[in-house]
């Protein structure tokens, strides 16, 4: 109920401010998770390390909108084979859709975006259904 939560937050949010949450799910997902700083951090690094790479597809293929986010997720599934198992890894969807979002609007706007989103979610979903 909290991805559905946030959803629903993230629409508003992106319908006030013009600003997108690095994918509709993402959000949703990183509440799941009791949203720790640390799995934020992770997400934010495991999208920059992607988004370098989506960078320079841009810019020398020329590649936009829906091919963009496909590569975005791709880029971020190979990142998540190779990495190590030490780290803690959020799945390849999350850093994906951020990726593809920081791409298109910036990285800060996008991260404050899905950071404002997320504790939202959880404050909600805790204060309606007494969860986590």
């Amino acid at each position: 109920m909290v991805i559905a939560i946030s959803i629903i937050i993230g629409m508003i949010f992106y319908y006030r401010t013009g600003i997108a949450t690095g994918g509709i799910i993402s959000p949703g997902l990183l509440a799941i998770k009791y949203f720790s700083w640390q799995l934020f951090v992770i997400a934010i690094a495991y999208s920059m390390i992607i988004l370098l790479v989506l960078e320079v597809l841009v810019r020398v293929f020329g590649v936009y909108g829906r091919q963009r986010t496909c590569f975005a997720l791709l880029l971020a599934a190979f990142l998540g084979i190779i990495s190590s198992s030490s780290l803690p890894w959020i799945g390849w969807i999350v850093p994906g859709l951020m990726a593809a979002d920081m791409q298109r609007q910036g990285i800060l706007p996008t991260a404050l975006g899905l950071l404002v989103v997320s504790g939202l979610s959880l404050l909600t979903g805790q204060l309606i259904y007494g969860i986590f």
